[in-house]
């Protein structure tokens, strides 16, 4: 590994959600609700060990996979307009090397079947991690969840 900022990339991920605008907002808002849809592959537990869903706020979560190898993920929230928009920026690293920085914003929009959901992410692979190819993975995975999870808890917490 090298010191050098391997790639900046931004990219835009939407989804359609059969959920209102509020429910969706909340599955972002709550951190209980995060460790549960949030997990970017099966298997993955996460825990927060801190979690302050306000602007200026901080979350520290780590990401334990099953082979044991903990990502740690530290939020910070710069805006939050309820129902509408979260803005924070995320820091990633691995046994304490940093592995990518990134802005995130998801947007939430009412559309005929529900909410629609924009999230952009504008990220920072370093030390050449490959971590670019991990968030589209993630972040794909994880927006794949979220619409499970809605289902669960629209249907009372039974799936």
């Amino acid at each position: 590994m090298t010191d050098r900022t391997a790639l900046h990339e931004t990219f835009t991920l939407t989804r359609t959600l059969a959920a209102p605008v509020a429910a969706v907002y909340r599955a972002w808002a709550d951190p209980k609700a995060r460790a549960v849809w949030n997990a970017p592959v099966p298997g993955v537990e996460i825990a927060y060990d801190a979690a302050d869903f306000r602007v200026c706020g901080i979350d520290r979560v780590r990401y334990i996979e099953p082979d044991g190898a903990v990502f740690n993920a530290h939020l910070t929230y710069h805006d939050i307009v309820a129902d509408q928009r979260i803005l924070y920026s995320e820091t990633l690293s691995c046994e304490g090397a940093p592995l990518s920085a990134a802005l995130v914003t998801a947007e939430f929009f009412d559309d005929t079947a529900g909410c629609k959901l924009v999230v952009t992410v504008q990220m920072a692979a370093l030390n050449e991690s490959g971590m670019e190819v991990g968030y589209h993975e993630g972040w794909n995975a994880v927006l794949d969840c979220l619409p499970l999870w809605l289902a669960r808890e629209s249907a009372g917490g039974v799936a």
